[in-house]
C-alpha cells in the first residue's frame, strides 16, 4: 500500500497537497477508506478498473460542466465586441474554440446522465 509519506517521497508534493488530493479522490468517489487503525493509520482502496474509470470520467464533466456559465458569458461578449475584438489577431480561433467547447459540453452533458445511470445500477 501507499501512505501519504510515500506519496510525499516519490512526487515531492507536500504533506498538505496530498491530503488535498487525497480527499478529492475521496470526494469524487474514486477512492475509499478501508480500514482505520487504532493509531489512526487510514487505507484507503480502489474498486475494479472499469468503475475507476467510470467514475473518473464522470469527476472530470463534472469539472467541465461548472465551465458552462462562463463559456455563455463569454462567447456572448465575444459576440457584443465583435467590431473591436474582430480586428485583434487571433479572434476567429478563440471564437471557433468557445463555440467547440459549448458543443463538446453539451455532449458531455448527454453522458453525464448515462454515467449516472450506470453506476446507480451498480
Amino acid at each position: 500500500y501507499l501512505t501519504q509519506q510515500t506519496l510525499k517521497n516519490n512526487t515531492g508534493l507536500s504533506s498538505g497537497k496530498i491530503s488535498q488530493e487525497v480527499n478529492k479522490l475521496l470526494e469524487d468517489g474514486l477512492i475509499e477508506k478501508a480500514e482505520v487503525t487504532d493509531k489512526g493509520k487510514i487505507t484507503y482502496s480502489a474498486s475494479s478498473a472499469g468503475l475507476i474509470l467510470i467514475r473518473f470520467s464522470r469527476s472530470i464533466i463534472n469539472r467541465f460542466t461548472k465551465w458552462e456559465k462562463n463559456l455563455v458569458d463569454m462567447k456572448l461578449e465575444f459576440e457584443n465586441n465583435r467590431r473591436t475584438l474582430g480586428k485583434l489577431k487571433g479572434y476567429n480561433q478563440i471564437y471557433k474554440l468557445l463555440i467547440f467547447l459549448m458543443e463538446t459540453l453539451s455532449l458531455y452533458k448527454k453522458s453525464l446522465s448515462i454515467i449516472d445511470e450506470v453506476l446507480n445500477d451498480l
